[in-house]
């Protein structure tokens, strides 16, 4: 990946979420900090997969947070532990064949945002 971490691009969808969820949902600092982890966990499998995209989409209906990277499928073989480490810490993953040599991978977390009392 280029210069920015997944965080950093995850912390930008997640602000602009917490602005429309405003004032009935405010973040939650520990699942905040959870995510960050598991985002440190993306760039090392993007950093061993050569991953060629990163997206990221919160949805505003179920509040879950989606992060997608892109990688050569031949290399994705390689990296089972590290990606079976966080297939466990995620909501569910799934794998999409975007050509003969790339997949995605879309990691689903569960929301950051705690109902707002009053």
């Amino acid at each position: 990946m280029a210069i920015f971490k997944t965080f950093d691009i995850a912390e930008i969808a997640v602000n602009e979420a917490t602005n429309k969820f405003f004032p009935d949902f405010d973040e939650n600092e520990g699942k905040k900090d959870y995510l960050r982890a598991c985002c440190e966990a993306i760039d090392l499998l993007t950093a061993e997969c050569g991953g060629s995209s990163l997206s990221v989409n919160v949805n505003e209906e179920t509040q879950s947070i989606d992060i997608q990277i892109e990688c050569q499928d031949t290399i994705l073989g390689k990296m089972e532990d590290g990606l079976y480490d966080l297939v466990d810490d995620v909501e569910s993953v799934w794998f999409s064949r975007i050509d003969d040599m790339t997949v995605a991978v879309c990691f689903i977390f569960p929301g950051i945002w705690d109902t707002t009392c009053g």
